[in-house]
């Protein structure tokens, strides 16, 4: 069974650098109609991803032994649509995603440990705290991304609010 589906995989280039397969727990919570409003429901998913290689540049490089907690949110339906990716301590990862899915409202990304918080609407923030950054890697990953993408409904780039105790760039 795939986890992602296919048309996901398909849009988003970067998530091709994911491959294996780990154990998963998933929850599905239903919440009570209040009066004629349909509950929440969402998905719940948690993972060691032991079995998964991630290949991204640092610091999002895992090899297939080793053991990243993974927690995910996801709304089927809700009223207030936010879904929630966190990988302990390495990336955290919240998107504003409409009914079906279609394209994103708003995005943010924290690498490392922190808070996330996401931007205004039509916005995508980056931030964070990480011990390497392979800047090289990172603007060719997100080139290649970007070729591969029409730019129609992406998000504005914010800021980027990045600190990094070792920086790889220009090939030093």
């Amino acid at each position: 069974m795939e986890v992602l589906p296919e048309p996901l995989v398909a849009s988003e280039p970067l998530l091709r650098a994911l491959d294996g397969s780990a154990a998963m727990q998933a929850v599905l919570t239903v919440e009570d109609r209040v009066g004629e409003t349909p509950g929440d429901i969402w998905l719940e998913v948690s993972s060691n991803l032991q079995g998964v290689s991630i290949d991204l540049p640092e610091p999002l490089n895992k090899a297939v032994p080793e053991a990243w907690p993974l927690s995910l949110r996801y709304p089927i339906r809700a009223e207030n649509p936010l879904c929630s990716v966190d990988l302990k301590d390495r990336i955290k990862m919240l998107f504003d995603v409409p009914d079906g899915f279609d394209g994103l409202r708003r995005a943010h990304f924290q690498l490392g440990p922190g808070a996330a918080s996401l931007p205004s609407a039509g916005e995508f923030s980056l931030a964070g705290d990480v011990s390497r950054l392979d800047l090289d890697a990172w603007v060719q990953s997100l080139t290649d991304r970007f070729a591969e993408r029409s730019a129609d409904g992406d998000l504005v780039l914010k800021p980027i609010l990045l600190h990094a105790d070792s920086l790889l760039m220009l090939g030093r």
